[in-house]
């Protein structure tokens, strides 16, 4: 079933590096603040690129 009506969903906290482990296995992009997960709409797998340090992806374009 789902969460009753009047009850507020259970906010889930990720630490950093639990959501950099478990981003890659996803299908769609997400972002991370604050230790709170958010899809990504309309990105592309160009973008993450600017996510990632460089040296995970290989020389940095200028």
């Amino acid at each position: 079933m789902g969460i009753p009506m009047g009850q507020a969903a259970q906010k889930i906290v990720f630490a950093a590096e639990d959501f950099v482990r478990w981003e890659p296995a996803q299908l769609d992009p997400h972002e991370f603040l604050d230790g709170e997960v958010f899809a990504m709409a309309g990105a592309e797998d160009r973008l993450g690129a600017l996510h990632r340090p460089c040296e995970t992806i290989g020389p940095c374009a200028p």
